[in-house]
């Protein structure tokens, strides 16, 4: 218990933002209960599977230029494309970056139902003064992935986290610090937090708010040019005496 209150302590303290109807409230924790299973139970399990559903009921916002959308879905951290397909891979695959760690030998599978994924348009991120939010709600449940049975009753999670805008923005995305990277790690924190509020601890994988690498570009192994052998010179024979055409005493020679 009082990791929980430290994690929900540690959660609250980001300050405010919007929210999907235009409001400034403080964020909320990132979950008001803690998980309905003990340490040890949390230890025993192996995560196999993770299922994202989200409703067909969420709106998905279409203008680019708003500044507050009233819908549910508001994603632009993607090229264009399905964004409730694209807001379930982003679930998914973070939620298994919190809950990989999981030691034990029982597998399980952990559910969630995506309540609210309300990102930034882009208007909202080039301006340098209006206030922007990553605004995502969901719930989770943890299932015994042969019988089904429910092992960790369903919880509300909150994985709320300040949107960079203008060249804050700008700066972060050089950096490697997308939208799509930031949420996904706060996910992850979240869904493990939520875990470890057992009293469990398992490992987690670091966040990747870093400057990704370059990809590796085989250097090209290319054979030394060869060396020249050196240019001997043609050896010239010397230029035989040329014989005179007579003798000193002025006699011609005679062949014989």
């Amino acid at each position: 218990m009082q990791r929980a209150a430290a994690v929900a302590l540690l959660v609250g303290l980001f300050g405010c933002g919007t929210t999907s109807d235009g409001t400034l409230r403080p964020e909320a924790a990132a979950f008001d209960q803690v998980i309905a299973a003990s340490a040890e139970e949390v230890s025993t399990w192996r995560l196999t599977g993770v299922r994202v559903a989200v409703p067909t009921e969420l709106r998905v916002a279409r203008n680019p230029d708003e500044l507050f959308p009233k819908q549910e879905i508001v994603w632009w951290g993607d090229p264009d494309g399905n964004r409730r397909a694209q807001v379930a891979k982003i679930v998914e695959d973070a939620a298994k970056l919190g809950a990989i760690g999981l030691p034990g030998r029982r597998n399980v599978v952990l559910e969630i139902k995506v309540a609210l994924f309300h990102g930034v348009t882009p208007r909202a991120r080039r301006s340098p003064v209006a206030p922007a939010w990553h605004d995502i709600n969901f719930s989770a449940t943890i299932r015994d992935a042969s019988s089904g049975a429910v092992l960790a009753q369903e919880s509300s999670l909150n994985a709320d986290i300040i949107a960079f805008r203008g060249t804050q923005a700008q700066k972060a995305e050089r950096e490697g610090q997308t939208q799509k990277v930031r949420v996904s790690n706060r996910i992850a924190l979240v869904v493990h937090e939520w875990l470890e509020s057992s009293g469990a601890d398992f490992g987690f994988a670091q966040p990747r708010l870093v400057r990704p690498r370059p990809p590796v570009t085989p250097r090209r192994v290319t054979a030394p040019a060869p060396v020249p052998e050196p240019v001997v010179p043609p050896v010239k024979e010397a230029p035989k005496p040329k014989r005179p055409e007579k003798l000193p005493d002025g006699s011609n020679f005679q062949k014989l």
